[in-house]
């Protein structure tokens, strides 16, 4: 009976390596290759000792394999921002090979994820109008430029347990404006210039005769 040997080596290698010693059929799959890489194969017959000599000449053959998916970013970090209480800063390290970055964002307690920018093509990117006092997760991923890596997108990195600062209490507001409205009065303001991180929801109305004690807040 008929046997086979395949061997193989990287291009740039001048060592052959041995796959299979025996292979009875005419066909042979070779496992655990490098990604991207070139390849030349090499397969010989072996005589049955009478008619043949042992090991024949071998054929050969080149191949390349198909690109590599894209690495997961590295380097993937948060600082505070400018705000501390509303904005986080992210930043990753750069990779060869890739062509731009996808940035999704959720709430720590959250199941849903948010696209941020689907095409970043720097290595940062400023987070900002977030909501003071709260957790949040980012994961990132990396997509191939068609040369070094397949135009693919690459598994995800996640960074878990970013938080935003308190809240601060709103700035002092200015001193109302009272108008006459009917049998009533009309009493009108401004919100605060700078509201703590937090929207105002609400606010608290006081009134009182001229020279009495504050009352209970009207509204």
């Amino acid at each position: 009976m008929t046997k086979y040997r395949v061997e193989y080596k990287t291009a740039a290698s001048a060592e052959w390596t041995v796959d299979a010693g025996a292979v009875s059929e005419t066909r042979h799959t070779v496992d655990e290759l490098e990604c991207g890489t070139e390849y030349t194969f090499r397969v010989s017959a072996y005589g049955d000792g009478r008619r043949y000599a042992a090991w024949g000449a071998a054929a050969v053959v080149s191949a390349k394999t198909s690109l590599c998916k894209p690495p997961v970013p590295e380097g993937f970090a948060w600082s505070a921002g400018d705000d501390p209480r509303t904005e986080v800063a992210l930043s990753w390290d750069a990779r060869s090979g890739v062509s731009k970055y996808r940035l999704e964002w959720r709430i720590g307690g959250s199941a849903d994820w948010t696209e941020v920018e689907a095409e970043i093509a720097g290595t940062s990117h400023a987070m900002t109008g977030l909501k003071c006092g709260t957790e949040y997760r980012f994961r990132l991923g990396a997509y191939g430029d068609g040369k070094v890596y397949r135009d693919t997108w690459s598994d995800t990195v996640k960074i878990t347990g970013v938080d935003t600062d308190a809240c601060a209490l709103p700035s002092r507001m200015s001193a109302p404006t009272v108008e006459a409205d009917g049998t009533g009065l009309a009493v009108r303001w401004a919100a605060p210039s700078d509201d703590g991180g937090a929207p105002v929801t609400r606010y608290q109305v006081r009134y009182g005769r001229v020279g009495e004690p504050g009352q209970d807040p009207a509204r």
